[in-house]
């Protein structure tokens, strides 16, 4: 059997839990890193992503503030 942790808390995960990939210039299990690749506005990019699994509790926590964060933005208009 297999043990999976969270790659947030730390914490064992037992039943389910929420896998996601995160951009590698955001986040790496090896350490932050942002990389050297620009798009035109000068916003970092790399095109690779990064497996991590979250917790359900971690992942509420990542996901409500990133809803937040949405909502604060300025939209568009139509």
């Amino acid at each position: 059997m297999t043990k999976m942790f969270c790659d947030c808390c730390g914490k064992e995960i037992n039943g389910q839990y929420m896998p996601i990939e995160v951009p590698c210039h955001t986040y790496s299990k090896a350490g932050d890193v942002l990389s050297a690749y620009v798009d035109h506005d000068g916003n970092h990019i790399s095109g690779r992503y990064e497996k991590i699994d979250l917790c359900n509790k971690c992942a509420n926590e990542v996901f409500s503030c990133a809803v937040n964060k949405i909502r604060q933005l300025p939209t568009a208009s139509t």
